[in-house]
C-alpha cells in the first residue's frame, strides 16, 4: 500500500497584549532591574505579585531551593547552553520563582546555591530582561530603563503540528506534483468531488472512484483581498476565487493571478499556472494560481 505523506509545520502567533494590575508593576519593576512582590495581609510576600496585596520590593538575590537540568536546551529555552530551570526565593520573599540558573555544569548545583540575578543592558518590561541567576550574592548595579508607556507586552505564540493527509489525500497532493489533478466520483450519486475522499461527502458511500479532471474551469465567485495574509507570498490586492474546474462539481479555492481585478467576473474561464517547481511539491503550492484562458 502507498504510504501516506507527513509534513512537519508551525502556526505562530505574534501579538501585543496590554498588562494592569500586579503584573504590570512586576514587568515595569523588571525594565528597571527591580524584582517586586505582593505582601498579603498575613505579611506573607509572593513574588511575582498578585492582585489584592501591597507591592513591595525584594532583593534579586536569593538561594537556589530546587532545580531541573537541561543537558540539551532547545531553540525555545532562553539559553543555549546546558542551564537549569530553579525554584529560587529571593531574599525578602515567601514563596520561589521559576526562572533559569547559568553554571557550567549541574555539578555546580545544590539546595541553598546563592545566586543573583544577571540583568540584560536593553530592558523591556519582560521576565527576559533578568537573563539567568548566576552564583553570587551581589552584582553591578544595572543602568536604570524606563519602560514603555502605557506597558504592552510582545507575546509569542508558536504551535508546532504534524499534518498527516492519509492515503487518499496523500495521493491526491502526489498527483499536484505530476502536473495533474485528480477527483473522486461518488458511485452512487455520481458527484465528482475535488480533491477526493474516501467516502462520499453527500450520502457516504465509498470508497470513491479516482477520475481526472481538468486544470481548467469557471469561475463561480470571487473577492478581492486587500489585506495582507500571514504566511501567504501575495502582493495586494488580489483574487481569491471558487472555481468549478471542468469535470468537477464541487469548487475548489484558488488565487487568481495575471488577471485585471476590475476585470474578474462570475462565468470567466480559468486555467492552472503550474510551478517550475511543481515536481517537489506535493501540494497545492504545486499550482501558483488560476489565470483568465486566453481567447483562441
Amino acid at each position: 500500500m502507498t504510504s501516506g505523506l507527513r509534513a512537519s509545520h508551525v502556526l505562530d502567533f505574534a501579538f501585543d497584549r496590554s498588562v494592569g494590575g500586579a503584573t504590570a508593576a512586576f514587568l515595569t519593576g523588571l525594565a528597571r532591574a527591580e524584582l517586586v512582590g505582593s505582601r498579603d495581609s498575613h505579611g506573607r510576600v509572593t513574588v511575582p505579585p498578585v492582585d489584592g496585596g501591597d507591592i513591595v520590593r525584594v532583593a534579586d538575590t536569593g538561594v537556589v531551593r530546587a532545580w531541573s537540568w537541561v543537558a540539551e536546551p532547545d531553540p525555545r529555552h532562553p539559553l543555549g547552553t546546558p542551564f537549569a530551570f530553579a525554584l529560587i526565593q529571593l531574599d525578602g520573599a515567601d514563596t520561589s520563582l521559576l526562572h533559569v540558573v547559568d553554571v557550567e555544569s549541574e555539578d555546580a548545583l545544590l539546595v541553598g546555591l546563592r545566586v543573583r540575578a544577571d540583568w540584560r543592558t536593553e530592558r523591556r518590561g519582560s521576565v527576559l530582561d533578568l537573563r539567568a541567576f548566576v552564583p553570587g550574592s551581589a552584582g553591578p548595579a544595572p543602568a536604570s530603563c524606563e519602560p514603555p508607556e502605557p506597558l504592552r507586552v510582545a507575546d509569542e505564540r508558536p504551535v508546532s503540528y504534524v499534518f498527516e493527509p492519509g492515503i487518499v489525500l496523500s495521493e491526491f497532493y502526489r498527483s499536484l506534483a505530476q502536473r495533474r489533478i485528480e477527483g473522486g466520483r461518488c458511485a452512487n450519486c455520481n458527484d465528482v468531488y475535488v480533491p477526493p475522499h474516501e467516502r462520499c461527502p453527500a450520502c457516504g458511500s465509498g470508497p470513491m472512484v479516482i477520475v481526472p479532471v481538468a486544470d481548467t474551469g469557471t469561475v463561480v465567485s470571487f473577492t478581492v483581498v486587500h489585506v495582507p495574509v500571514a504566511g501567504f507570498d501575495a502582493d495586494v490586492p488580489f483574487a481569491w476565487a471558487r472555481i468549478m474546474l471542468d469535470g468537477a462539481d464541487v469548487p475548489i479555492p484558488h488565487v487568481l493571478g495575471e488577471v485585471d481585478l476590475d476585470r474578474v467576473f462570475v462565468g470567466q474561464r480559468v486555467e492552472a499556472v503550474w510551478s517550475a517547481h511543481a515536481d517537489d511539491a506535493a501540494s497545492w503550492e504545486a499550482i501558483r494560481h488560476f489565470s483568465p484562458v486566453m481567447p483562441a
